[in-house]
């Protein structure tokens, strides 16, 4: 192998070590930026008012999106806020989720 080209080969190979790195970051960094379900590619159904803390009263977009958890699979509507996804209590109600802090676990069933 030539030594340009050897130097073009690990260049790539550094290149994929940063992004490797760096993947997580960078990733939050666009989905704050641009919001996670624009990142997804959900399409928009409509606008929803949400309630936040004090009186205030925002409209957030509305997205539909294929949700897969628990043995349960389904099209749901996500309220986007920021870089965050809100589900509704039609689907949160629905389930059963047990968190165990100091083991760092979470387990969903369907009820």
């Amino acid at each position: 192998m030539s030594t340009r080209r050897k130097g073009r080969v690990q260049g790539l190979a550094e290149s994929m070590r940063w992004f490797e790195a760096n993947r997580e970051r960078l990733l939050r960094r666009y989905r704050d930026q641009y919001g996670l379900p624009e990142t997804l590619g959900l399409p928009q159904i409509g606008e929803v008012a949400v309630h936040e803390v004090g009186d205030a009263v925002r409209r957030v977009p509305v997205y539909a999106a294929e949700l897969k958890a628990a043995g349960w699979r389904g099209i749901v509507e996500v309220a986007g806020i920021g870089g965050e996804s809100l589900l509704g209590r039609d689907v949160l109600n629905a389930w059963i989720v047990m968190l165990d802090g100091p083991r760092q676990t979470m387990r969903v069933k369907w009820d």
